[in-house]
């Protein structure tokens, strides 16, 4: 919640949520790609924070759905769309450690960038849109 207090101040420099009127960027679903292009940069960030979040919260029922399966015969992956909007390839090598290490990594870079008082930097340069809208791009 403090990473999304953050960005919440940088809201307006980021871009706003055109997308979401009514207040922040909620999930809802699985995200597409071309949705993903529409996005603001604040609401990519938050969307991004706010999955992560529900990865860690939910990670042991995340972590043994997952049947190294691809994601149509899969249910963890199904679970993360629901949850995070994000999917992965949960078939390749590695999965459960993408799922373990994301929502850690997000943590400890925004920690680093709030130690060197950089988050404005964090936000605009953690966060790239070019990368695949998989949990694997987005951790990349």
């Amino acid at each position: 919640e403090a990473i999304l207090e953050e960005l919440r101040k940088r809201k307006d420099k980021l871009g706003g949520a055109p997308n979401f009127p009514d207040g922040d960027p909620l999930i809802s679903r699985k995200v597409t790609r071309a949705e993903f292009a529409g996005y603001s940069d604040y609401e990519y960030a938050f969307l991004t924070v706010q999955g992560m979040g529900r990865i860690q919260t939910n990670l042991s029922l995340l972590l043994g759905l997952n049947n190294n399966e691809p994601f149509r015969r899969n249910p963890g992956v199904m679970l993360l769309e629901h949850l995070t909007g994000m999917t992965m390839h949960a078939d390749r090598p590695g999965s459960n450690g993408v799922l373990n290490s994301a929502p850690t990594a997000l943590l400890e870079a925004y920690q680093q960038a709030k130690q060197h008082r950089d988050t404005h930097q964090f936000f605009t340069r953690a966060f790239d849109r070019q990368a695949d809208p998989c949990l694997e791009g987005r951790i990349s």
